[in-house]
């Protein structure tokens, strides 16, 4: 379900979950490779939807304390993903702009 439908979060998990149920219960598996592979996979599919989530409350919504949230989000959970880069310059940036934002300051 999760190589069908590349933007359903529910089933990415889901296939994530028993990946590593799978892998943690028959380590020993002649499986175990394409296992491995398949989380990769898995693992930079629900990088790019947490970058995706964070691009859209940074660019579209506008909702610089989201994307903050989003962002971080991302950097600590997929430490190792091409997108983490990307997300720990714009986080460094957001918070800048936050930081120095009169309006955003609570009282």
């Amino acid at each position: 379900l999760a190589q069908e439908s590349p933007n359903d979060d529910q089933a990415r998990d889901e296939a994530w979950a028993a990946l590593i149920m799978f892998q943690n219960a028959y380590p020993k598996s002649e499986n175990i490779t394409a296992i491995q592979e398949y989380r990769k996979t898995i693992y930079r599919q629900r990088a790019k939807a947490a970058y995706d989530k964070g691009y859209y409350y940074d660019r579209i919504a506008k909702k610089p304390k989201a994307a903050i949230i989003e962002y971080d989000s991302l950097v600590k959970l997929f430490p190792d993903s091409d997108w983490t880069g990307l997300a720990q310059i714009r986080l460094a940036e957001l918070k800048k702009t936050v930081e120095n934002d009169p309006h955003e300051k609570n009282p």
